[in-house]
């Protein structure tokens, strides 16, 4: 048998101890990063929904008026989504000082006679697959006689998506265009 000293063996323990505990913090360093791998994973799967506002008009005509405004939106997430409503606010002041709002569904019928330049109007259901981005043309068709006597404040286009998150689009300046009745 080896015959070793008492400080001999307490020195090979503790560098047996030193080495289990860099093996350690070694294993403890990269579950910490394989956890924050798994949130930033888990993040990236959640529902995400960005839209960008192109533009945006008014095409008056003698007894109704269609909004129509061009936007994108991509999906950030790393699974498919889909646009289940599109909706327009309209946030108004009537003469009498109250405040009111108006909401008013896309439709993609009022796309006739437009000749809108791009892209298509939006056809809603719409899928949108991970990572990816679309582009298209919101139309809401308001009737004359709904904003008498109103002065509009805001727009909000409202977009919901297939897990009822909604998103919202505020556009600032309208383009107005008088058009002919056909």
């Amino acid at each position: 048998m080896i015959n070793m000293s008492e400080n001999t063996i307490s020195i090979i323990s503790l560098c047996v101890a030193l080495f289990a505990l860099l093996i350690s913090l070694g294993d403890f360093f990269l579950a910490r990063k394989a956890l924050n791998m798994s949130k930033i994973e888990a993040n990236e799967r959640n529902p995400n929904l960005i839209p960008y506002l192109i533009d945006g008009l008014a095409l008056a005509f003698k007894s109704h008026t269609i909004f129509a405004f061009y936007f994108s939106v991509s999906n950030r997430s790393s699974n498919s989504n889909a646009i289940s409503q599109l909706d327009l606010q309209i946030l108004y002041n009537q003469d009498d000082h109250n405040m009111g709002n108006l909401l008013f569904r896309h439709d993609k019928a009022f796309e006739e006679g437009l000749n809108l330049p791009s892209h298509s109007p939006f056809s809603i259901p719409v899928e949108i697959g991970a990572h990816q981005t679309l582009i298209g043309w919101g139309l809401f068709k308001v009737t004359k006689n709904i904003l008498e006597n109103k002065t509009i404040d805001n727009y909000k286009i409202l977009i919901r998506d297939s897990h009822n998150i909604e998103v919202q689009l505020n556009p600032i300046l309208i383009q107005e265009k008088v058009m002919d009745e056909k």
